[in-house]
């Protein structure tokens, strides 16, 4: 039996079906772990930080350059639009309470990029009721992981390594 401590420590993630209203063509089957699967794990991602903590997104960013990618690190929403439309990144981790414009919006904005549309957009976030999760489900995120993240797991998951779980 687990304590409470144990259940705040333990790393959780939702995989999202997207919503019929952000889906559109090939993708309209696709959930966030298929998209995870299509992207070479061989080869180290472009993947886009999007945290207002500085800590925080400088560790995550070194985090994620250490198991091989390469992070692009956004404060706020507008920056990571910008970074977005140049440097394309495969992957991006969106906290939602940003100051200006909130992830949910900064989702919704990237779904609408044609040349973004193959991007994994997920949540990492406080935010973890389920109400959250549907929230990022209907504003396009592909999965919806709570902090604080256990940024091995992270990792993994972002290789493929770790199980799909609905």
């Amino acid at each position: 039996m687990s304590t409470d401590s144990e259940r705040d420590r333990d790393p959780t993630i939702a995989y999202l079906q997207p919503a019929a209203s952000s889906v559109t063509g090939d993708d309209a089957g696709e959930d966030g772990s298929e998209r995870l699967r299509d992207l070479d794990p061989r080869h180290g991602r472009r993947i886009l930080v999007v945290e207002d903590d500085e800590d925080t997104a400088e560790l995550m960013g070194e985090a994620l350059r250490h198991y091989g990618h390469e992070p692009l690190v956004a404060r706020d929403g507008p920056t990571a639009l910008a970074i977005c439309e140049d440097h394309r990144p495969s992957v991006a981790l969106i906290d939602l309470g940003l100051p200006d414009m909130d992830g949910y919006e900064v989702a919704r904005r990237l779904r609408r990029l044609p040349q973004l549309e193959s991007i994994c957009i997920i949540a990492v976030t406080g935010y973890a009721s389920l109400t959250d999760q549907e929230r990022t489900r209907l504003a396009g995120f592909d999965a919806h992981v709570n902090k604080p993240v256990d940024l091995q797991y992270l990792a993994q998951m972002l290789d493929g390594v770790l199980p799909v779980r609905h």
